[in-house]
């Protein structure tokens, strides 16, 4: 059972320009809740509600569509594409897109999706448990993507993350707001400064758990900055692939290994 305190750090996102007091304050909230927490939420009151009820309404409309329309969103890298419910995740679906930000893109996947036209779009999403399934909607895992940006659409919560002393907490995601996660390739760019925090998502009542999810991923090789490793702190993960981390984390041995990272490109 998680414990409701103590929580996550809220840093306030709104009007910051780089250069000024606001921003590097914030860019110091930013390091430090990255390494205690390897995570936070992000307040960021330009995601108007409207907005918000608009995604939620086009999240129903996407995994309402029968499977035969979803599982046409194919992809070669590990992860992408849509994927339906597998035995370790049975109440969990995802419908991933590349280059979210690119309207050309997103328009291209609606075209697939929605042969005779439709503009809405979304990414991710969980199912609620029904009176006989289990009430785990995402078992604990570390992130595998660069950076993760989750955006909870409709008030279902049921996310929650393990801090440094063993408890896991009920992250209540509050309105206009974003959890920004750091994962396992971020830990190694990083030479294990900020650590990638174990989460989960559980499951407690009969509706759907809606939810939008930014993954970052790298192109090209991942090393860690000159100025993070001297004497005292000796390189810890050699430069690596992104997507050939992906590869060998999706072998079936290896998925459900928090070490996946350091067994890959560990020095």
């Amino acid at each position: 059972m998680a414990s409701l305190l103590p929580s996550i750090p809220v840093i306030n996102m709104d009007d910051l320009k780089p250069g000024t007091e606001s921003w590097i304050s914030t860019s110091q909230k930013v390091t430090h809740a990255l390494e205690e927490y390897g995570c936070f939420m992000a307040v960021y009151e330009s995601v108007s509600k409207e907005l918000r009820n608009d995604v939620l309404d086009s999240l129903k409309s996407l995994f309402n569509l029968p499977k035969e329309a979803k599982i046409k969103n194919t992809s070669d890298k590990p992860f992408h594409g849509y994927m339906g419910p597998i035995p370790i995740r049975p109440l969990y679906e995802s419908m991933g897109i590349d280059h979210p930000t690119s309207l050309d893109d997103v328009q291209n996947f609606s075209n697939l999706m929605w042969p005779s036209g439709n503009d809405h779009f979304s990414n991710h999403l969980s199912s609620a448990p029904k009176a006989d399934e289990t009430n785990l909607g995402a078992e604990i895992h570390t992130d595998k993507s660069f950076i993760t940006i989750l955006g909870q659409i409709n008030p279902v919560n049921g996310l929650q993350v393990e801090i440094k002393d063993g408890k896991w907490v009920d992250v209540e995601i509050l309105p206009s707001s974003f959890v920004v996660l750091a994962t396992d390739p971020f830990m190694a760019w990083s030479n294990g400064r900020v650590k990638p925090p174990c989460h989960r998502v559980i499951m407690d009542g009969e509706e759907d758990r809606h939810s939008t999810v930014l993954f970052s991923y790298k192109k090209g090789i991942i090393e860690t900055p000159e100025e993070l490793v001297d004497e005292e702190h000796r390189s810890k993960f050699k430069p690596f692939d992104h997507y050939k981390f992906l590869e060998f984390f999706s072998k079936d041995e290896i998925y459900l290994d928090e070490k996946a990272i350091k067994l890959f490109c560990g020095a």
